[in-house]
């Protein structure tokens, strides 16, 4: 049957055996060692990215470190005065007055130590909301977690007048777990 064909047919069935060939050796054996090639180096980077962890995770250990030396310094005195101070100059400069300015309520919930700092102002609405602003937005002063305006009718003058009393509260990770 072959010796009927011309040289031109030989030559293409050569060549689409050939092809056929190659097909077979590739999906036999080839194919598996690209799919591994590609497996390894695809752990080839992660082992590179993880082993950069241990020095990230010592620098991330030292903030942590540096956040919880930092909470531990305040004391509760310096977050009071210093939220007195706060508002105090801004009634000052705003012309409002500072009725009640109590000691702190504090709270211990298992590990958690909550401080509440109570105060009210009275003065005009705009300005009392600004000092809320201000609180809120304020880094350290705490988390202001409640404000109660009230307006209030003086029985003696029948002039009415406007009061906020503002809840500000600060966690902290409790020192003593015994307590």
């Amino acid at each position: 049957m072959l010796s009927k064909l011309t040289y031109r047919k030989k030559n293409r069935l050569l060549l689409l055996g050939a092809g056929l060939a190659l097909l077979l050796v590739y999906s036999l054996t080839l194919s598996k060692t690209v799919a591994l090639r590609s497996t390894c180096s695809r752990l080839e980077l992660r082992v590179d990215s993880a082993a950069h962890l241990p020095a990230e995770t010592a620098e991330l250990e030292e903030q942590l470190a540096m956040i919880d030396a930092n909470f531990r310094n305040d004391t509760l005195s310096n977050l009071h005065e210093e939220l007195l101070g706060i508002v105090s100059a801004y009634c000052q400069q705003h012309r409002l007055v500072l009725r009640d300015f109590p000691e702190l309520l504090r709270y211990r919930n298992r590990e958690w130590d909550v401080e509440t700092h109570r105060f009210t102002v009275e003065g005009n609405y705009t300005e009392l909301l600004r000092l809320v602003h201000l609180l809120e937005k304020q880094q350290g002063a705490g988390k202001v977690v409640s404000a109660d305006y009230r307006s209030k009718r003086d029985p003696r003058t029948k002039a009415l007048s406007l009061t906020v009393t503002v809840y500000v509260q600060q966690l902290k990770k409790s020192n003593d777990e015994a307590s």
